[in-house]
């Protein structure tokens, strides 16, 4: 067994990781350390609004192969249907689980303009703001969606504040590794 550096068991040679290399020989293979990257670099593949066949077929495909989309879609499935008045979606992205909502209800979204710069997501019928305040009357909504949102959130007091002061009734929120998806009257 030598140490200089590395120590050999069986024969095997072994790098001891040092925390100013990003690749490192370490159990005879090459491959970046992952404690030392700053910045992520691998994204989800972003929901598209349904459109045409194949847009419809690949959010299925995508709730099919991904578990954490899978869950959310099937807790909302038996819920959304049952919501009436004025719906506000709060983070909506690309609005993925408009479509589980019943014509009783009147849809909004809105999403923080950062949503648009880190992760592409842009549509014409999404109110876009930018700050902790919510460009939405007091009391003036019945129901509020908000899904894979909390976690982007700096400061979830302030969040939940706003959706306080902004709803009548009910407010349906999640993040990740929460399930089953909380329900809360408010």
């Amino acid at each position: 067994m030598k140490y200089n550096g590395k120590t050999g068991v069986a024969g095997l040679v072994m790098e001891i990781p040092d925390k100013r290399m990003a690749t490192e020989p370490y159990l005879g293979c090459r491959r970046k350390n992952m404690l030392h990257q700053t910045a992520e670099t691998w994204r989800p593949p972003l929901f598209s609004r349904p459109e045409g066949l194949v847009g419809k077929l690949t959010p299925a495909a995508r709730r099919f192969l991904d578990l954490q989309a899978g869950s959310i879609w099937r807790d909302l499935a038996g819920t959304l249907p049952r919501a009436r008045g004025a719906v506000l979606d709060v983070g909506c992205g690309a609005q993925p689980y408009r479509e589980l909502f019943s014509g009783a209800t009147s849809y909004r979204g809105i999403d923080a303009l950062e949503a648009k710069v880190h992760f592409g997501y842009e549509n014409s019928d999404t109110c876009y703001f930018a700050g902790d305040t919510w460009p939405v009357e007091d009391a003036s909504v019945d129901f509020i969606l908000c899904t894979e949102t909390l976690e982007h959130v700096p400061e979830p007091r302030k969040f939940l504040a706003e959706a306080y002061r902004r709803t009548r009734w009910y407010a349906a929120a999640d993040g990740p590794f929460r399930r089953p998806l909380a329900l809360h009257p408010l």
